[in-house]
């Protein structure tokens, strides 16, 4: 009898051990089943690709504390790579954890862009905290970002990256700083031909009066501000195609205006900023210095085209919505404002001139639309003509048309470009008799239109003008076969 009950004592413990062992696996799931719950409840909050959290409740900060970050855009740049855009208190520092690496970016107006790569191939989670001088450290904002197989870089020449202090920038002025793509002596060789070519040309149809091929050079803002770059980059070779193209130019028989040391200078002035931050272009102050330069050179012939001055003009900063970067980059620009210079020429500046009944693409100058709306100075393109009436003569960044003001004492010209001076066009456009600006990257010059648009008693347009900013300097090498 004492060994049978001490048997069934035996198996008493066995089942209580095997409750006791059950009891804590079941409660483990039913804990790990809520917090999976729960992470995918905030997992379609914030979506694969974006995240909108606008409308989201909003979360009290405890006093002395930095208020919490909020992400507005969550999308994938490659596979593992995302770029997490936000708003947060003004000054913030935002640093965002969870990632191969923690990033810390500087915020800018109120907002962040940041670069995240990810550990995993598949849901991350990440944490996103502020902190302003003076304050605590924010709470953290937990979401998620997820490996995307299919996301890949845009190939066309308009893929954007993340560089520091929320600054976006295109990949092609990477490439331009660290030296790829360098030209050859022959292509070096073959251009200063090219353009020697097109001087005589130029001459040969002047008959003896004067007439000029001028090149205009505008450097990436990176060139300017390295600094932009990510930490670590590295350079190939410090010759860059600019300066191979600066110092081929100064070879030849043009005139050449290279911006390079001028907006240096402005930028260690600090004055103004000469570029912008979420758009590709110059602001109208970096414009304006192109726009000096180039109608300096016009006085050297016709005094009358000299520069108008910076008193001339009516200063406005504008809070505008991102540009074109963030565009290109696929977030929303409405999040993210910037503050933009805008130069309003005064009332003794006329603008309402430039339209000829005897040319079908001319415009007034007032004509020439540069931006999208007061509160987003994102560059203006004309819609598709289906979109607008026939009688509409608004032109945009892209288009190519004919000022002719119609005053004697002004020269002629033609004017090839890119965009990156677009918000200098019009003011320039002023200082002309008759000018023909061509479409946007069209660099091949026509003499049959520096026939039809020169002034009255030349055989030539008086200047023949091309403005290329770096990131286009393949371009200009020749003409388009």
């Amino acid at each position: 009898m004492q060994r049978n009950t001490k048997n069934k004592g035996i198996v008493l413990i066995i089942l209580l051990v095997i409750t006791a062992v059950l009891s804590v696996t079941m409660a483990s799931c039913v804990r790990r089943g809520e917090r999976q719950e729960e992470e995918e409840v905030i997992f379609e909050q914030s979506g694969e690709e974006s995240v909108d959290t606008s409308e989201e409740t909003t979360v009290s900060t405890p006093e002395g504390h930095t208020e919490m970050p909020v992400i507005k855009d969550n999308k994938n740049m490659t596979a593992d790579i995302v770029v997490i855009a936000g708003t947060c208190e003004e000054g913030a520092i935002v640093e965002i954890t969870g990632g191969e690496e923690d990033v810390t970016v500087e915020s800018r107006n109120g907002y962040f862009i940041a670069q995240i790569k990810l550990e995993k191939t598949s849901k991350t989670m990440l944490k996103a905290t502020a902190l302003v001088e003076g304050k605590e450290k924010s709470e953290p904002r937990v979401f998620y970002a997820e490996y995307l197989a299919t996301a890949e870089k845009r190939i066309d020449g308009y893929g954007v990256s993340v560089g520091t202090h929320s600054q976006l920038y295109f990949d092609t002025y990477l490439d331009n700083y660290i030296g790829m793509s360098l030209l050859t002596e022959t292509q070096l060789k073959n251009f200063r031909s090219y353009v020697n070519g097109k001087v005589s040309t130029i001459e040969s149809k002047a008959k003896g009066k004067p007439a000029e091929l001028v090149y205009v050079l505008i450097p990436d803002v990176t060139s300017l501000y390295p600094d932009i770059f990510p930490e670590g980059t590295e350079r190939k070779t410090y010759t860059t195609k600019y300066q191979q193209v600066a110092k081929e130019l100064a070879n030849t028989s043009a005139i050449t205006i290279d911006m390079y040391d001028i907006l240096a200078a402005a930028r260690d002035a600090g004055e103004y900023e000469i570029f912008r931050k979420n758009d590709s272009h110059l602001t109208e102050y970096g414009a304006y210095l192109v726009y000096e330069q180039i109608a300096n050179t016009l006085a050297l012939n016709f005094p009358d085209a000299k520069a108008r001055t910076l008193e001339e003009f009516t200063e406005k900063m504008v809070l505008s919505e991102g540009g074109d970067l963030m565009s290109y980059i696929g977030i929303n620009k409405e999040h993210y404002k910037e503050n933009v210079l805008d130069l309003i020429p005064n009332a003794d500046i006329n603008l309402d001139i430039g339209f000829s009944d005897s040319e079908n693409i001319s415009v007034n100058i007032s004509d020439i639309r540069k931006y999208v709306s007061d509160t987003d100075y994102s560059m203006y393109v004309t819609p598709a003509s289906s979109e607008v009436s026939s009688s509409e003569k608004i032109v945009g960044i892209n288009d190519r048309f004919v000022v002719a003001t119609d005053r004697e004492n002004l020269p002629s010209a033609l004017i090839y470009r890119d965009n990156a001076a677009f918000p200098m066009l019009d003011i320039l456009a002023e200082r002309f008799n008759k000018v023909m600006i061509a479409k946007s990257e069209q660099f091949g010059i026509n003499f049959t239109d520096a026939n039809r648009y020169k002034a009255e008693g030349r055989d030539i347009v008086d200047y023949i003008i091309v403005i290329v900013s770096e990131s286009n300097l393949d371009k200009i090498l020749s003409d388009p076969s």
